[in-house]
């Protein structure tokens, strides 16, 4: 390591050559690039390179790669299949012939971002005759984005270290506790994805009716819930819970009291019942009777069983916070189940991740206004999530159709009024 950090030259060689070798044709997929690119560009920051001459060496070894790549697939074209290297990997050049195929000039941007694609599409390109006129200026535009987006995060992780190093305790904390919400949903999101009933059925395991009906991840929801939430009923974090109410009030600076303040308001048990009845007005217009009736069972339980179990029966402040978080929580499940009927069940998981960033704001919001403490905000969303387990598994179980017709004015309808209740209340 210590010739490599002898001479300035020496790193930028290196960072031209490793881009231009992880982008040439099929050995790309053998270097791991990323790795020694994060590295090189820390060792740079440490060596005060210029970060536009390290960006410029990166995008030349890539361009040049690339270019390289391209005129040996315009070389050989269909001959490629007469050398050993290449006949060795042709699974690799079919999926880049696929790739081009479907996405045409756009496969040379997109490829550029995707590591096993990297060093393939090139190549693909020029077997498949892709015009230089058109493969070259997009190529050279593409380099110059994904040097920096390669490049600087090794560049400033030295910076960013330090930076992190002089943060406050409290604000340390917000970001881990945040990025470790971020983490768990999308752990569990993920799970989802691919443990869905409809991969058994195509994997020939259980039939479509099965896969239609069984609520495998209403089940799994409302087991792990129900067992989280018990947990913090009987043993609360406590200290976890002074701690953040601590912390909440070195947090305070305008812009986040401004979003915490609005998330508050987000989720009012006011609005959220606004939200409920315009819904319920939707699905009478669209003649889903069955549905509303279920969802006013859902909201009437949901809403005695926080007011009457956890004010009554814990040591819970079950006050109009945690009952309009706990409803926001159903409301944003509900819909978030109604916008995903219209498409595949395995293509729905974005909505289910939007929606995850809405209740995890929610919960943030809370917290930072010293609103509820962490258990009760815990409590209130799981309180929320069994509420929507409970009403998925009915409705799946039963063979309700969840299809809402005009599933936008709807949206424009809830947005209108929850447009109108800020407006009134900011």
């Amino acid at each position: 390591m210590e010739w490599l950090q002898s001479s300035p030259l020496v790193i930028l060689l290196a960072v031209a050559l490793v881009a231009f070798l992880e982008s040439f044709a099929l050995l790309g997929v053998l270097v791991p690039g990323v790795v020694l690119l994060f590295s090189l560009a820390a060792l740079a920051n440490t060596m005060n390179i210029p970060i536009a001459l390290l960006l410029l060496m990166g995008a030349i070894g890539g361009c040049t790669g690339d270019i390289s790549s391209y005129a040996i697939g315009c070389r050989l074209n269909q001959r490629i299949d007469t050398y050993p290297w290449f006949r060795r990997h042709r699974t690799w050049l079919e999926q880049g012939h696929w790739f081009v195929q479907k996405w045409g000039w756009l496969s040379v941007i997109i490829g550029r971002f995707l590591g096993p694609l990297r060093p393939v599409v090139p190549l693909a390109a020029g077997t498949l005759g892709m015009s230089p006129r058109l493969f070259v200026p997009i190529n050279i535009l593409t380099v110059l984005v994904w040097s920096p987006a390669y490049l600087l995060p090794g560049y400033y992780t030295g910076e960013l270290a330090d930076l992190w190093r002089i943060q406050p305790l409290s604000t340390r904390s917000l970001i881990i506790y945040l990025l470790s919400a971020i983490s768990i949903s999308a752990g569990l999101l993920a799970i989802y994805h691919h443990t869905h009933p409809h991969r058994w059925h195509l994997r020939g395991w259980i039939t479509q009716r099965q896969a239609d009906r069984w609520p495998v991840g209403p089940a799994a929801l409302l087991i792990i819930a129900t067992i989280w939430g018990a947990t913090l009923l009987f043993w609360p974090p406590t200290e976890q819970d002074i701690q953040l109410l601590q912390w909440a009030a070195q947090w305070q600076t305008t812009t986040l009291a401004t979003l915490g303040h609005i998330g508050v308001l987000l989720s009012d048990s006011t609005l959220i019942l606004l939200l409920f009845f315009s819904l319920g007005l939707w699905l009478i217009v669209v003649k889903r009777t069955a549905l509303l009736l279920l969802l006013f069972g859902t909201l009437m339980g949901t809403s005695l069983g926080v007011t009457f179990g956890l004010g009554h029966l814990t040591a819970i402040d079950a006050g109009p916070p945690l009952l309009g978080l706990t409803l926001f929580t159903v409301f944003c499940g509900f819909f978030a189940n109604v916008l995903s009927s219209q498409l595949d069940s395995l293509r729905r998981w974005p909505i289910y991740a939007v929606t995850s960033l809405f209740l995890i704001y929610a919960l943030f919001s809370h917290l930072l206004t010293g609103e509820l403490k962490l258990s009760e905000t815990l409590i209130a969303m799981l309180t929320g999530l069994i509420a929507n387990a409970l009403l998925r598994s009915a409705w799946q179980m039963r063979h309700l159709p969840l299809f809402v017709p005009l599933p936008i004015p709807l949206a424009g309808l809830l947005i209108l009024t929850a447009s109108a209740w800020l407006s009134v209340q900011l």
